[in-house]
């Protein structure tokens, strides 16, 4: 078996908002507010 060694920079500082983002509820993913915020973010890349 080939041994992979993975070289990433770090550590990493992370913004205080990403960490705040981080520790809220996940949403799961057959729920109406996930599909909601799903379906806003697919309009959004749409505009990219």
């Amino acid at each position: 078996m080939d041994t992979q060694i993975l070289l990433t920079p770090g550590p990493t500082p992370i913004p205080p908002q990403t960490l705040q983002m981080e520790s809220l509820p996940i949403i799961h993913h057959r729920t109406k507010e996930f599909a909601e915020l799903f379906n806003d973010l697919q309009k959004n890349l749409q505009n990219m």
